[in-house]
């Protein structure tokens, strides 16, 4: 009897096996749709994560500036930002 009880008590968990395990919940979803692009880009920059702004920037990206007459690189832009995020 106190086996049984013993083996019941393994079988309790908190744990719901109808609802899959999603992983990290503060993982960036995958940019499937331009939509979540945007939406990984914007949240890396609020959270000043700059890992994940260089992942959500292609690498052909380029910025022009106003002027049209400077141009910035992925690396020139993830430079920048690597010192915007830094507090620089």
């Amino acid at each position: 009897m106190i086996a049984m009880g013993f083996v019941l008590l393994l079988g309790c968990s908190d744990e719901d096996p109808i609802v899959p395990d999603t992983g990290d919940p503060d993982a960036y979803p995958a940019p499937t749709h331009p939509d979540t692009l945007m939406a990984n880009f914007a949240r890396a920059y609020e959270e000043m994560n700059l890992e994940a702004y260089e992942t959500a920037l292609h690498a052909d990206y380029s910025f022009v500036f106003v002027d049209e007459l400077t141009v910035w690189n992925r690396s020139d832009d993830v430079a920048a930002m690597a010192g915007l995020f830094a507090g620089n």
